[in-house]
């Protein structure tokens, strides 16, 4: 990335509607959200789950991606959805968004989790690159004839990660 546009970047909540609404057109729009089959309300209520955060990444001030992580319930620790707007892509800002992310998880869970299409070789060589590992396949998933690749990077063990001196554990 070149330092010009990377000294123009930021990362911040996405809590404006029209930010939200140009996330869901982008996956109404792209893979691989469409061959699975998945509409306008389907995404607009993935992206506004009470459990998950959505987080965009800006160059100035227009959003260029954006990443949702769930980071409450049983499964905290899971990047839900990652998209870099087509104008912003191969310019390493979907590595920005997984380091986020990562950074972000690794507060509250020694694993990040994220399912990637099988379909989406692109993807799961980014994840890989990253330090993600191919623990399962889901198939059929979300859409019959598709699987789903389920990825993992791990930092410790739940226990080992329990005993941290750093925690500050709430009474």
């Amino acid at each position: 990335m070149g330092e010009e546009l990377s000294n123009r970047l930021h990362i911040a909540l996405i809590t404006g509607n029209a930010e939200l609404e140009l996330c869901v057109q982008y996956m109404a729009t792209n893979d691989p959200w469409i061959t699975l089959d998945l509409d306008k309300t389907t995404l607009r209520q993935a992206l506004t789950d009470p459990f998950t955060e959505l987080w965009g990444i800006y160059s100035d001030s227009q959003l260029a991606g954006f990443i949702l992580l769930e980071l409450k319930g049983a499964f905290k620790g899971y990047i839900r959805q990652l998209g870099v707007l087509e104008a912003y892509q191969n310019l390493g800002l979907g590595s920005r968004l997984l380091d986020f992310a990562v950074n972000r998880i690794s507060d509250i869970s020694p694993n990040v989790f994220i399912c990637v299409s099988e379909f989406n070789s692109g993807a799961i060589n980014l994840y890989s690159r990253k330090g993600f590992e191919i623990v399962g396949r889901l198939c059929n998933y979300v859409k019959d004839g598709y699987d789903e690749i389920f990825m993992r990077k791990s930092f410790s063990s739940w226990n080992n990660f329990r005993n941290r001196k750093d925690i500050i554990v709430e009474k």
